[in-house]
């Protein structure tokens, strides 16, 4: 889901709050532009893994970075479909614990 304005400036009140930058409406306005597109969850956590890791300024590519990363750890952990419906195994799963699909030896 797309960020809205306020959520920017909820973002960049966040790292104000370190880095003393001025929050203007011309700021949020391309804020918006660059990393608008991106869910606030996922924005928020980038701006927080940012500034706990980073001695420098927050910048759009550093949030949409976090985002990439983000995605990447998630396709690791799930690989790139979603996972079946809750009650429901990967396919794979059920041929290996059923033993109508043993391979006889």
């Amino acid at each position: 889901m797309r960020m809205n304005k306020v959520e920017i400036t909820r973002l960049l009140a966040i790292a104000s709050v370190l880095d003393a930058r001025t929050v203007t409406d011309p700021t949020v306005n391309l804020w918006h532009e660059l990393i608008g597109h991106l869910d606030y969850s996922v924005a928020h956590a980038a701006l927080l893994e940012h500034m706990r890791e980073s001695t420098f300024p927050v910048k759009p590519a550093d949030i949409i970075r976090g985002d990439r990363v983000a995605l990447f750890r998630h396709q690791e952990l799930y690989g790139i479909h979603p996972a079946p419906p809750e009650g429901k195994q990967w396919a794979a799963d059920v041929i290996e614990s059923s033993p109508r699909f043993e391979v006889e030896e």
